[in-house]
């Protein structure tokens, strides 16, 4: 079996609440290694140790992407004498140096002494150490310093825990079932990002997108799947509503002044997503907006579009600007998917000149005038297609 300790950093300050995050980044990382075979995964103080039956890559490739883990490491563990972490040390280096080509390999120990018993210092283990595996290996050189191997020592209740680097989780918050949000997702590179933000924060995410088909092919669904099997490897599992959304469209264009067109579209979304928001019993409705990026993203539109939310609106993008979202969209994946050239919904009957600043009275007036709009939305909600994701069926190498 391999062995792996993991880190959290957020967590840690959770005070008497911090072993209910604990026990749910256990369940989330036993959930995301099912499919590979026995794992045991036990909480320590500050640290989650793991023994699994899965390969080093797959052990790297799931961890990196569980929110809550700041960082974690392959180990081996070793009995708890000065003279058996040495010799552990020695054999994890020696396989280590091997592969440098430099000559001189710069290098540092790093210990923490968790067992205040130990007799020991940290400082002292780390000389000694350090010392041992000069004379083990005359190419290594020590550097405090940024140096190219850093060798870490831990020294806990009965072991010692012995590791040469640490591999990056993406931080935040463990995903929590009773803490979901309904997310309207597009096929853009905004609103997948907005959601991944809002996972980091520990909700678990329920997507929700609207489709115009026959307006829009079928093209655009299946880019939208595509994005949420992706995102679907961060949390144990997710689930995707599919709301028909082209009856809402021809209603309001036939009925309402063709400026305020796009502030009625996401006006409907809310009812839509809310009536989903009741249902899945989420708290919240995330929307990918950044302020300002477009029409519809201006602040008095934006207060247009969420009044009638009965849930809060969540905004995680709002601060943004394009090229940060961009880059955070490559970093988690979607943006491949996000930038193949298909339509979303918005795009059906676009009026040419959108109101900027559109005065709330009015988008009421124009929305109490439409017929069987409480229909529409109960229909769409009653025609929505529904679908479940599993973080193990969707791993991919983001």
């Amino acid at each position: 079996m391999h062995s792996i300790i993991v880190r959290y950093s957020e967590i840690g300050i959770k005070g008497k609440n911090r072993h209910l995050f604990e026990n749910r980044l256990v369940q989330n990382i036993r959930a995301h290694l099912k499919p590979f075979g026995k794992s045991n995964v036990n909480r320590r103080w500050g640290r989650l140790e793991i023994h699994s039956d899965a390969s080093k890559e797959d052990l790297t490739e799931v961890l990196a992407k569980i929110p809550g883990i700041a960082n974690f490491s392959h180990v081996v563990f070793s009995p708890l004498s000065l003279n058996d972490i040495e010799a552990t040390a020695k054999e994890i280096v020696g396989k280590v140096v091997n592969e440098f080509r430099e000559t001189a390999v710069t290098f540092r120990v790093t210990a923490k002494r968790a067992n205040k018993d130990f007799f020991m210092i940290s400082t002292e283990i780390e000389a000694t150490i350090g010392a041992a595996l000069q004379d083990a290996f005359p190419q290594l050189k020590v550097q405090l310093t940024d140096p190219m191997l850093e060798v870490g020592i831990e020294i806990w209740e009965k072991q010692g825990v012995v590791y040469t680097e640490k591999t990056r989780g993406i931080g935040g918050l463990p995903v929590d079932d009773r803490e979901r949000v309904v997310s309207l997702i597009s096929g853009g590179i905004d609103s997948p990002v907005a959601s991944w933000m809002i996972m980091k924060r520990g909700c678990r995410v329920i997507y929700l997108y609207f489709h115009s088909f026959p307006f829009i092919g079928e093209q655009t669904k299946e880019k939208v799947t595509d994005l949420v099997k992706h995102l679907s490897v961060y949390q144990p599992e997710s689930r995707l509503y599919i709301a028909p959304f082209a009856e809402i469209q021809k209603a309001i264009k036939m009925q309402t002044p063709e400026k305020l067109r796009t502030i009625l579209y996401r006006r409907f979304m809310n009812l839509i997503a809310n009536q989903i928001a009741k249902k899945e019993r989420a708290r919240a409705i995330v929307t990918g907006d950044a302020l300002s990026q477009v029409a519809s993203q201006t602040l008095t539109n934006l207060n247009c579009t969420s009044e009638n939310s009965a849930f809060p609106v969540l905004r995680p993008l709002i601060g943004m600007d394009k090229i940060e979202i961009m880059a955070l969209s490559r970093m988690i994946g979607t943006y491949p998917i996000s930038i193949q050239d298909f339509p979303d919904c918005c795009t059906v009957f676009q009026p040419a000149n959108p109101a900027t600043k559109a005065y709330l009275p009015d988008v009421l007036e124009a929305e109490e005038s439409m017929e069987d709009r409480n229909r529409l939305v109960d229909e769409a909600v009653e025609g929505c297609e529904i679908y479940n994701y599993y973080c193990h069926e969707n791993r991919l190498n983001i």
